[in-house]
């Protein structure tokens, strides 16, 4: 019978977790490698830290500086999703975030009132970036961060794990009984919604949740979003990508059609895509939850 080695730690702000199914050195060094991936990402995508690399771009707004290699691929990653999405997930947002309570106490240059659409905000000039106006890249950078680790773990030859920073996943392999089984809590953290069983060899899993922090941010409007959809868990095959469009779906009220996807309605009701609901083992007994499938 195999064996899981679990490890446990704080990371970008967030729980961390680390199951591994390998020797017992093997397992030591893949968690010291994922420790060592989450604090550098700490030092150069944290708005919450004053010596990080983004608040320092953050302050050369709009003047260009160098910049390390993880800052300049979450910064590409987040132009990309602003041009895919037209506009709809827009890093520009850090004044709203601001506004809303969600302080990151490193005071920031003043953010625009309103968001100018299909402008060029991000700068590049070989290993030189400049922003037009702050960004907040949390999101992107803690889907950067479990893409980054899951690949030192995989360079060690450990091919079953399952690491979860904040809710967001990333399972590879098998657990010891079979597929990996994980929760899919409420926009509350406390009580469960649903137990998914995860069938594929490799998965990521990112949740996005409106929750009284009230911290996405609508950019077409600079407020809070008060939409349908209180939490979207989105699956995909990079944990990054999976976390915007799960923020995309908080934006929509329902995520993507084609999309594997379970979102929490602002009516109590539990919603899952087709694909999605293939994946259910259990779900919550309860009138709000039990007829949710769609």
């Amino acid at each position: 019978m195999r064996h899981a080695t679990p490890f446990a730690d704080e990371a970008l702000g967030s729980p961390l977790r680390l199951l591994v199914i390998a020797p017992t050195a093997t397992a030591e060094a893949a968690w010291g490698a994922v420790r060592v991936e989450m604090a550098a990402v700490d030092a150069a995508l944290s708005r919450h830290r004053e010596d990080s690399e983004l608040i320092l771009l953050n302050h050369a707004s709009p003047g260009c500086i160098p910049v390390g290699g993880r800052l300049r691929h979450a910064l590409a990653l987040a132009w990309r999703a602003y041009r895919s999405s037209l506009g709809r997930f827009d890093p520009r947002i850090i004044g709203a975030l601001e506004a809303a309570g969600d302080r990151a106490g490193v005071p920031l240059p003043s953010s625009p009132a309103r968001l100018r659409p299909e402008e060029r905000w991000l700068r590049a000039d070989r290993h030189r970036r400049g922003v037009l106006a702050p960004v907040d890249l949390g999101g992107i950078g803690k889907g950067l961060a479990l893409r980054w680790s899951a690949e030192r773990i995989r360079r060690l030859g450990v091919r079953d794990f399952l690491l979860e920073a904040g809710g967001d996943i990333v399972a590879a392999g098998s657990a010891p009984g079979g597929g990996w089984r994980v929760s899919l809590a409420g926009p509350d953290g406390q009580r469960p919604l649903a137990v998914l069983e995860l069938p594929v060899a490799s998965v990521a899993l990112a949740t996005s949740a409106q929750t009284r922090r009230r911290h996405i941010i609508d950019p077409a409007t600079l407020r809070p979003v008060d939409g349908p959809a209180r939490q979207a868990t989105v699956a995909g095959a990079d944990p990054a990508w999976a976390e915007v469009r799960s923020k995309l779906a908080i934006l929509a009220g329902t995520p993507a059609g084609t999309e594997r996807a379970w979102w929490y309605g602002a009516d109590g009701r539990l919603r899952a895509t087709a694909s999605a609901r293939e994946w259910v083992a259990w779900e919550a007994l309860s009138p709000s939850a039990s007829s949710a499938a769609c």
